[in-house]
């Protein structure tokens, strides 16, 4: 990837860059043990259904249809993906 750089200035720049974009992507820094307040669970999506097991399933199923549809729609008619 670097054979093209002519100076290791320039090769540390790359470097530095790439390291830069990376690092704004990623997790921000966790706090040490002394540094936290109080310990708080990550929130995770998460709801409740009014429906029994059976017709959740059931529903379940009619989605995965409709964005089985939807991803053929997709690949198929308009080229995308």
């Amino acid at each position: 990837m670097f054979n093209f750089v002519s100076d290791m200035r320039e090769c540390q720049e790359w470097i530095d860059t790439i390291n830069f974009v990376a690092a704004s992507y990623s997790a921000p820094c966790q706090l040490d043990a002394t540094e936290q307040k109080r310990f708080q669970r990550p929130l995770l999506p998460a709801s409740s259904t009014t429906l029994d097991l059976v017709t959740y399933l059931l529903s379940l199923n009619v989605h995965q249809i409709d964005y089985q549809k939807i991803l053929v729609y997709c690949y198929f008619v308009t080229g995308a993906m």
